[in-house]
């Protein structure tokens, strides 16, 4: 009788995963990147793209595949993302200060505009 063969995939053996985190990482990767480049989205906007690229004449060993469409959206979104939680909250505090000290500045005008207009007004009478 023929013995069933171990299967050695990271994903086989949850103590696996804890001893190799590259190994983790990388098997998540393959599988985010073949979920996605299986979607009709991607496939789409990918045929969409090539069919501009080609028609500017780019080489068809330049045209884009669905592997660099994702992995090149998905820069773009864990960029902004990351952006937005270590700067976005900081620079909409600030732009909430800086507002604050305008309209601050703006009633101060308006009051030395209006003091201005009364010492005008006294020094018209004087003369």
């Amino acid at each position: 009788m023929e013995q069933p063969t171990e299967c050695t995939t990271p994903l086989a053996h949850p103590t696996t995963l804890i001893d190799a985190p590259l190994s983790l990482i990388t098997t998540i990767r393959e599988y985010f990147l073949q979920t996605l480049t299986a979607t009709p989205f991607v496939r789409l906007s990918v045929s969409k793209i090539n069919v501009l690229l080609t028609w500017a004449q780019v080489p068809e060993k330049s045209l884009l595949t669905n592997e660099e469409f994702v992995l090149t959206l998905t820069a773009g979104v864990v960029t902004l993302v990351g952006y937005y939680v270590l700067f976005g909250k900081r620079h909409g505090r600030k732009r909430k200060r800086l507002a604050e000290e305008l309209r601050l500045a703006q009633k101060q005008v308006r009051f030395l505009e209006d003091e201005l207009l009364l010492a005008k007004r006294e020094d018209m009478f004087s003369s």
